[in-house]
């Protein structure tokens, strides 16, 4: 296995990064008896930060072993506010750590002191401490009375008694016991220190600072990993101490990561920075000939494990340098990491293509491919999924007849402008001459018995091959779309292959695919695919933010407006065939606001509106019970109600006032919410009283409310009863 991991020394530096390394490392060791450097290590993720620290580090170890190095670790620290303590907590015990002459023995204690100061100012400011404002006057009035009168006996008994009285009831208060801890030890620590504040601690680091020979080094990596706010809390406490002498600061970000973190509406993150950071490295990009050159010794490091029976018929050096330099292999292989990503996957799939020694793919085709399956998951599996496509097979579906050229290289032009990327389109061409030839004439020098023979992808037998350890199941292929849509007239099948999408969780990959092909479509088939989208939206769920009926209303009205010449009449008979469709409401209000992506006239608008008035009546009015249940049921009603309030006012208020339906019709008004609270979802039931009183004074409705429940032994219809009088809630 190749390890991301940083190198430690300066034999294992692949990139000629050594140089830079130890030019930065020189000029920390010459930063002698001056005010703090700040310096910022830059550079993108996985470009070798962590590593050039770790040669800096080196060079200084083995130039002057006495420079004291501290690397402190931030996110270590579940608070921010914990970060600053922490920090000199840390430089403290460094400083004791291998100190044989006793050199930073004094330094150490005074920024272990200087730890303990902070750490106490902040317990106190902490946020379970403001819920308490008369116990915190009362402990910090204690520790003053230690702190003034050191020599008092009284006065420490009372304080003393006070505090350890209030001891035992804090321990019932979460986060409190720490803050009683941490007053204690303050009093004791500042009976010792006679009073020591924590200025003076401050100074006296400084003093120290300022007789050493040779620098500090303090090194904060992975800056750009942090939060928000614990960035802020990691620059503060650079900048806070700037002011320390023999201090260097070494930072290690990713400039456009972090800035991007701290910009907001009051300051740009690069002048921010630009305030604490006195001079900036970027990390030297890589030498991209010896990175190439690492990647191709490793590469036949591979191919030697290959029997060479079979080496020579799967690898051919000619074919390899054209992929690798003239078609653009090497533009995924711009860092070591990436280089180590694609040869730990690329090694294990290879050799598991291995059978009986003899290796069933081409060594070539294969490195193309994971590079996609790596760097361009998306790329690959359309790849798998468009086999027709790539090997030149296309057909017109069920009618086993060649395309025209023409449709296939529009189909070609559409895949690479859906799936390629610059890096990729030349690749793909030269993988798959055939799919080549739908763009443009080309020449293929491999016949078909020689791609049989050098198990090349392009050869159909080997295709699938490819794509053995690596096949989703969750996709739709475009052809697997396009036979659905050639076959809309048969209503089972169409119930049948839309069933099986929703159970197999291919749905998100039918919208996708649908949407892009709404072409295919037969023209006699159109009101079909209309219907079946009917289906499918009563077929899925109806939660999450933007759910999946929300989604095929979406595909609905995007497909609509497609047709453009055929809107109108594509409404008209949807709307007669689909009695009733939960999307009737939201026609009429989607063609009535935003009529200028329809081509329908507002005479066919009002047309409409009369049909779907028609349809919802019929609904309601027939099938009661089938109303009642639907979970369209208030958009409906509200629909019939802004159409004919009084006709819609009279049948509903008989219904209200008749006992057979007062129940029926009372759930109708029953309703939900959703909401969420900390990543936490909740529903609530309400009764709709708002609603209530379009078709009937509340107060009346109230009266048969309680008459009706009176005369029921229903525990539903009385749970019904209690729900009218629950509070709603905030």
């Amino acid at each position: 296995m190749y390890k991301d991991k940083p190198i430690e020394k300066s034999e294992e530096d692949l990139l000629n990064r050594a140089d830079f390394s130890n030019s930065l490392g020189d000029a920390i060791l010459k930063w002698r008896h001056k005010e703090s450097w700040v310096i910022a290590l830059t550079g993108d993720w996985g470009i070798g930060k962590t590593s050039v620290k770790n040669l800096v580090v080196n060079r200084i170890k083995t130039t002057n072993q006495d420079t004291r190095i501290i690397e402190f670790k931030p996110w270590e620290w579940s608070s921010q506010d914990l970060i600053m303590s922490a920090f000199f907590r840390e430089v403290a015990s460094e400083l004791e750590l291998e100190d044989n002459s006793k050199k930073y023995e004094q330094l150490a204690k005074r920024f272990r002191r200087y730890s303990y100061y902070l750490n106490n100012m902040q317990v106190v400011a902490s946020p379970a401490i403001k819920g308490v404002p008369i116990l915190l006057g009362i402990l910090l009035g204690g520790s003053f009375f230690i702190e003034t009168f050191p020599d008092n006996s009284s006065l420490k008994l009372l304080s003393n008694l006070i505090i350890s009285v209030l001891a035992i009831w804090l321990v019932f208060f979460e986060g409190l016991g720490e803050l009683f801890k941490s007053v204690m030890d303050r009093n004791e620590h500042l009976a010792k220190e006679n009073n020591y504040s924590i200025t003076d601690s401050k100074n006296d680091i400084a003093k120290s600072l300022s007789k050493l020979n040779e620098p500090i080094l303090i090194i904060i990596d992975d800056i750009d990993r942090l939060q928000r706010n614990q960035i802020f809390t990691v620059m503060q406490l650079v900048k806070s101490n700037t002011d320390f002498k023999n201090i260097v600061f070494l930072l290690l970000y990713s400039k456009t990561v972090l800035e991007k973190k701290i910009t907001d509406d009051t300051q740009a993150g690069h002048e921010y920075m630009e305030k604490i950071v006195q001079v900036e490295f970027k990390v030297p990009e890589p030498d991209m000939i010896l990175l190439r050159k690492y990647l191709i010794d490793k590469l036949d490091l591979i191919l030697e494990k290959i029997p060479s029976n079979t080496s020579d018929q799967v690898f051919d050096n000619s074919y390899f340098t054209d992929i690798f330099y003239q078609q653009g292999l090497t533009n995924y292989f711009t860092s070591l990491r990436s280089v180590y990503k694609f040869l730990n996957s690329f090694e294990f799939n290879l050799l598991s293509q291995l059978d009986n020694s003899y290796l069933e793919v081409n060594f070539i085709d294969f490195i193309v491919l994971e590079t996609f399956r790596i760097f361009e998951p998306k790329l690959y599996s359309a790849i798998y999924l468009n086999k027709d496509l790539m090997l030149g097979k296309l057909q017109n579906i069920n009618k086993f007849t060649d395309m025209s050229d023409e449709k296939k290289k529009d189909m070609a032009n559409t895949f690479i402008k859906d799936f390629g990327s610059s890096r990729s389109v030349n690749l793909l061409k030269t993988i798959f001459p055939a799919f080549h030839d739908y763009i443009q004439e080309s020449f293929d020098i491999n016949s078909l018995e020689e791609k049989l023979i050098k198990n090349m992808i392009s050869h159909e037998s080997r295709f699938d091959r490819y794509f053995m350890l690596n096949t989703s199941v969750n996709n739709l292929s475009t052809y697997r779309v396009i036979n659905f849509f050639e076959n809309l007239d048969n209503d089972e099948s169409t119930k049948t292959y839309l069933n099986n999408i929703y159970e197999h969780n291919k749905f998100d990959s039918f919208i996708e695919h649908t949407f892009s092909h709404l072409d295919k479509i037969p023209n006699n088939l159109i009101n079909k695919y209309f219907n079946s989208l009917n289906y499918l939206y009563n077929l899925v769920s109806d939660e999450g933010m933007i759910s999946n009926k929300t989604r095929i209303s979406f595909l609905f009205f995007d497909s609509l407006r497609k047709f453009k010449n055929e809107q109108y009449d594509i409404l008209s008979k949807f709307i007669d065939e689909n009695k009733p469709s939960s999307l009737l409401p939201a026609i009429y209000s989607r063609i009535e606001k935003r009529n200028e992506n329809y081509s329908i006239s507002e005479q066919d608008i009002n047309t409409i509106r009369d049909k779907i008035a028609a349809n919802i009546e019929s609904f309601i009015k027939d099938q009661l019970e089938a109303f009642v249940k639907h979970e369209r049921r208030v958009s409906f009603l509200l629909f019939w109600y802004d159409y004919d309030q009084s006709s819609c006012k009279s049948y509903i208020s008989c219904l209200i006032k008749n006992p057979a339906y007062f129940f029926q019709i009372y759930r109708v008004f029953i309703r939900s919410s959703r909401a969420t609270t900390n990543g936490i979802a909740s529903e609530s039931i309400f009764v709709d009283k708002s609603l209530i009183a379009n078709f009937i004074d509340l107060g009346e409705f109230e009266q048969l409310l309680i008459m009706n429940s009176a005369s029921s032994t229903n525990n539903s219809e009385l749970e019904m009863k209690d729900l009218f009088y629950t509070p709603l809630e905030d």
